[in-house]
């Protein structure tokens, strides 16, 4: 598929930039959400092998 958002694929700084954009994607109510944080957070959802527990505790303690 053109132009799919492969989690797994990305670099350190890109998933923690995905990550940042998703987070702050979920804040907003649904009916607020752009096409592109709605692919984001569906993108991020579906990606079983990406560490998103270890990439969230590190965020934290920035």
């Amino acid at each position: 598929m053109s132009g799919k958002l492969d989690i797994k694929n990305l670099s350190f700084k890109h998933k923690f930039l995905i990550n940042l954009l998703y987070k702050n994607a979920k804040k907003k109510d649904l009916i607020e959400l752009t096409k592109n944080e709605l692919d984001i957070i569906n993108a991020y959802e579906q990606t079983s092998d990406f560490r998103l527990s270890k990439l969230e505790k590190l965020m934290s303690e920035l």
